[in-house]
């Protein structure tokens, strides 16, 4: 499992204890093999990612991409 985390702006959050929380419920769930990112960005940030990929021009709290294209085989 490979778990990767940028904190951005984010203050005291813990990189360390953010990999073993996510690390620990993909395992707990049966998904202990791949990789996840996360970063944790303020609202203008999250803002311009919502509005570029989802055309929607707010902030919001999670935005999840896939590593994969429609048809395509999750590797």
């Amino acid at each position: 499992m490979e778990v990767q985390v940028s904190l951005g702006v984010a203050e005291g959050v813990s990189e360390e204890v953010l990999c073993s929380a996510v690390e620990i419920v993909l395992r707990d769930a049966g998904d202990g093999d791949g990789e996840v990112s996360i970063a944790l960005l303020d609202d203008e940030a999250i803002r311009e990612l919502n509005r570029e990929y989802l055309n929607l021009d707010w902030p919001t709290d999670v935005i999840a991409f896939a590593l994969h294209a429609e048809g395509e085989p999750v590797l």
